[in-house]
């Protein structure tokens, strides 16, 4: 076994057993609404949960962390319904950890774009905003036309913006609760920002969470790039 590999496996099993006991709290809200509504019930029931959660949320960000296991299930049974199956340990762990701000390395097929929409369900909820950064305006746009109408399942709005989004449709799209961005655009939509003599001209409305897709791409191949530093 290569070093790196013994590493990962390590580092994995230390994230599990870490937290284990949110795992099993998801794993309990999942069982409850799998096995207390029927399948004609669920998908109403799990909309009108997320809604009351994001008028929560949005008055107290702060309390997002101990509704991380009931949001997190809520996003796994919805996903079950609209793809057909359930998301593994892996994918919650994944979206854990991104939740707690690290770095997750995670193999191909092992479902790393609905690991980070769970994460950004949830910062989503808040009503603060979202971005998910990717490589290039080719994910951006898939993956926003992929997840968007998994979100709109949960009541939270989801937009794109790629090179050809104006100006005028760019500050609509930062609004919305999630917003899929190649890496390139925010950070010139950032240096945009701070040339304007009105505030009302930015199109961006603060930085309060990202996730960053391909995060040795952007901040290590790229970051020769004095656009990275923004």
């Amino acid at each position: 076994m290569k070093i790196a590999d013994f590493f990962n496996k390590y580092q994995g099993r230390y994230a599990e057993k870490k937290h284990r006991s949110t795992l099993k709290s998801i794993a309990r809200w999942v069982d409850y609404y799998h096995y207390s509504y029927s399948p004609e019930e669920l998908p109403s029931l799990l909309l009108s949960e997320s809604v009351k959660l994001k008028e929560f949320l949005s008055n107290n960000p702060n309390s997002a962390d101990e509704l991380l296991p009931k949001v997190y299930a809520i996003f796994s049974e919805t996903a079950r319904l609209f793809f057909g199956y359930s998301l593994n340990k892996v994918q919650l762990l994944g979206a854990i950890l991104l939740w707690k701000g690290k770095a997750v390395e995670m193999k191909s097929g092992e479902g790393k774009t609905l690991t980070a929409a769970m994460a950004a369900y949830l910062q989503g909820l808040t009503g603060r905003g979202m971005h998910v950064i990717t490589t290039n305006d080719y994910l951006a746009e898939r993956d926003r036309e992929w997840m968007n109408n998994l979100f709109s399942r949960l009541s939270v709005s989801c937009g794109a913006i790629t090179q050809n989004t104006t100006s005028e449709t760019r500050k609509k799209e930062y609004a919305k609760d999630i917003t899929y961005v190649a890496n390139q655009e925010i950070g010139f939509d950032y240096l945009r920002d701070n040339l304007v003599t009105s505030e009302n001209d930015k199109v961006l409305r603060g930085f309060p969470f990202a996730i960053i897709d391909e995060i040795d791409s952007i901040l290590i191949d790229e970051a020769r790039t004095p656009l990275i530093i923004s």
